[in-house]
């Protein structure tokens, strides 16, 4: 009897032990996912003040239409929007549904990064600003169909800083940034800018920089086919003609996420395929 008590309270403390570790992990999940909506509460702010030209630290988050300065608890991540349903507290200005919108893309992109590197390691923090960043270009470019240099330089050197020191090849990474400038200028000058500019041509640089020369083919592609894929539904639709020019640093963007999750695994079909 003693023994089959032994065992009840062994089992017992076991499934405890299992439940408390579901449970931290699960608050470690939810601290991450926090932390990722109030990086996407600074997104937001610069995806409106970088193509401004205003600077990202002052003054503090102030109404657009008033001017008014926006106290702490009005200006909490997700929340404060839905409680002062979509609204300024002094003036009643309408706000727009994207800024919950990127706070909450962004803790769920954080915490996919978080999950798919294993944790805290140096390729988390990495991947978390160049994600960020992407995050920012999309929606700049969407807006106003440009890509600012103070996020494409930086980017091209943290991803000459990856290939080097984190993928241990240096040399793809600068091959694969080469690739990437030297095939889109050409499109430039052939096209004579039309449909696409300088800042894709940079962009399509830094983004060589990070995941190599094959990964340029593979970025290029799947841009393309989005890019051609959502032109085609909006004819349908009559929202754009043969002429209309889209803008391509928001496809690049999420082929470069897309990439961060998929990109081994396109790597390894290629090579498979062609084998």
């Amino acid at each position: 009897m003693s023994t089959g008590l032994v065992h009840i309270a062994e089992k017992y403390v076991h499934t405890l032990l299992g439940t408390k570790e579901i449970q931290m992990e699960t608050v470690l999940y939810l601290y991450i996912f926090i932390v990722g909506t109030v990086i996407g509460s600074f997104l937001n702010c610069a995806i409106y003040r970088l193509p401004l030209k205003k600077s990202l630290v002052t003054p503090g988050s102030y109404c657009t239409s008033c001017n008014t300065p926006i106290k702490w608890y009005n200006n909490i991540p997700l929340f404060s929007w839905f409680i002062l349903r979509g609204k300024c507290a002094s003036c009643s200005a309408s706000y727009s549904f994207r800024y919950p919108f990127v706070e909450f893309l962004f803790g769920i992109l954080l915490l996919l990064i978080f999950k798919h590197f294993g944790g805290f390691t140096l390729d988390f923090f990495l991947y978390a600003i160049f994600c960020a960043s992407l995050t920012a270009i999309f929606f700049i470019d969407f807006d106003h169909q440009i890509i600012p240099d103070v996020i494409n330089y930086p980017l091209l050197f943290v991803g000459l800083f990856t290939a080097w020191f984190v993928h241990n090849d240096f040399f793809d990474g600068l091959l694969g940034g080469l690739a990437g400038f030297t095939f889109f200028l050409l499109l430039v000058i052939l096209t004579k800018g039309k449909g696409m500019g300088m800042g894709d041509v940079k962009m399509i640089a830094m983004l060589g920089t990070w995941f190599g020369l094959m990964g340029v083919f593979f970025l290029i592609m799947i841009s393309s086919v989005m890019g051609s894929v959502i032109g085609l539904i909006m004819m349908s639709f009559g929202k754009a003609g043969m002429k209309t020019a889209l803008p391509f640093g928001t496809f690049m963007a999420v082929a470069g996420v897309l990439m961060i999750f998929f990109g081994d695994f396109l790597r390894e079909t290629y090579i498979l395929f062609y084998q």
